[in-house]
C-alpha cells in the first residue's frame, strides 16, 4: 500500500495523462523547492512501483503503455530515431535490431532499461534533419536513415556491406537531394562506390 502523499501524487500523474517526469515536472507537481524533499519522493515512487528510474531526472510512469521509440526520443533530446531501427521500421534491412538507434548531435551514449539497449550515435549538428514526427514519436524518413547509417559507415562506425537492402521504399529524388546536403567527402565516395549517386 502507498503512502498517501505517494498516492496523491500517482493521482496527480494519471489526471494529467503523463508518460514521463522529469526532476524538473515532479518539482512542479510537488509545489516545493527543497532538493532533500524531492529526491525521498522519487525514492517513494520508485519503490511503489509508481515511476521507473530511465536516466538520471528521467522517468516513466511505470503503468504507462509507451513506444521504445517514445521511450527512445525522451532519454536523450535532442535525438530521433534512425539507422537500424528506422530502415528495419521502414523494411530496407530484414533483421530484428537489438537497440532501439537513434542520433543525436550529442555525445554518443548506450542507455540500457529493461534489458533493452537504447544507442545513441552522434553525427554532426549540421546533419540533424531529414525526420517527421510520427505519433509524439520523432524519426528519420527512410532516405535520412539511409544517408545516417552510411555517414557512419564512411566514419568506419558501420558496415558499408549494404548489398541485402531493399531500397524500394526510398524516394530517389528525396535520397539524392539529402545527399548533396551532406558535405562529407568520404559519404560521396562510398555513395559514388555503391552506386547510389
Amino acid at each position: 500500500m502507498t503512502s498517501i502523499s505517494a498516492l496523491s501524487i500517482q493521482q496527480k500523474i494519471s489526471g494529467l495523462n503523463l508518460k514521463f517526469v522529469t526532476l524538473q515536472l515532479l518539482t512542479s507537481l510537488l509545489n516545493r523547492t527543497n532538493n532533500n524533499t524531492i529526491y525521498k519522493t522519487l525514492q517513494r515512487l520508485e519503490k511503489y512501483q509508481i515511476l521507473t528510474r530511465l536516466t538520471k531526472g528521467k522517468y516513466l510512469v511505470s503503468d504507462a503503455d509507451v513506444p521504445e521509440f517514445a521511450i527512445a526520443g525522451f532519454i536523450v533530446k535532442p535525438s530521433y530515431v534512425s539507422l537500424e531501427s528506422a530502415l528495419v521500421y521502414y523494411g530496407i534491412i530484414p533483421q530484428f535490431t537489438y537497440s532501439v538507434t537513434s542520433v543525436t548531435a550529442n555525445r554518443a551514449q548506450t542507455i540500457v532499461y529493461l534489458n533493452r539497449e537504447f544507442t545513441y550515435s552522434q553525427i554532426s549538428p549540421q546533419y540533424f534533419w531529414g525526420y517527421e514526427k510520427q505519433k509524439d514519436v520523432l524519426i528519420a524518413l527512410p532516405e535520412k536513415a539511409c544517408l545516417d547509417y552510411l555517414y557512419l559507415a564512411a566514419k568506419g562506425l558501420r558496415s558499408s556491406a549494404i548489398d541485402e537492402w531493399d531500397l524500394k521504399p526510398l524516394n530517389q529524388n528525396r535520397f539524392k537531394n539529402y545527399a548533396a546536403k551532406i558535405k562529407f567527402a568520404p559519404l560521396q565516395k562510398l555513395l559514388i562506390n555503391k552506386k547510389l549517386i
